[in-house]
């Protein structure tokens, strides 16, 4: 059987070695947070408060705008711009386009505001074709 003194020191000695083990754990468990801090922080970027583009934000992290009172879309009253057809003497080519069918459902029981042509316009100048369309005006 052991001495006690024998005992007392091979207990000192796993004390010892236990005390090592727990400071290595220690310094690990430091690390780790210091790692799962900076993780958390990119985690938390976003267009917003980074570099980064925002279409590489989550889904549904937009802000949000405050109603300005006015319908989407153009406003009633503002002129609108469109192309406008070129002169006779200037078109090689011209050619009305009408749609087959509907662009939104693809009927082909169109109204007439829906059968309203495009004026396809072909102009050659040197050795550059240009091409220009234009809704045609309804004359009804």
């Amino acid at each position: 059987m052991a001495t006690a003194d024998e005992r007392i020191s091979r207990l000192e000695a796993q004390v010892a070695h236990l005390l090592e083990v727990l400071a290595a754990r220690d310094a690990e468990i430091a690390r780790l947070k210091g790692r799962v801090a900076e993780l958390e922080r990119q985690l938390g970027q976003n267009s917003t408060n980074s570099h980064k583009p925002p279409s590489s934000d989550p889904p549904g992290t937009r802000p949000s705008k405050e109603a300005s009172g006015r319908k989407r879309g153009g406003q009633a009253g503002h002129k609108g711009h469109k192309r406008v057809l070129l002169p006779a003497e200037k078109v090689t080519k011209r050619t009305e386009v009408r749609p087959r069918a509907c662009h939104g459902c693809g009927g082909h029981d169109l109204t007439p505001s829906e059968l309203a042509p495009r004026i396809h316009q072909v102009v050659v100048s040197g050795h550059r074709e240009a091409r220009e369309s234009e809704p045609a005006e309804l004359t009804a």
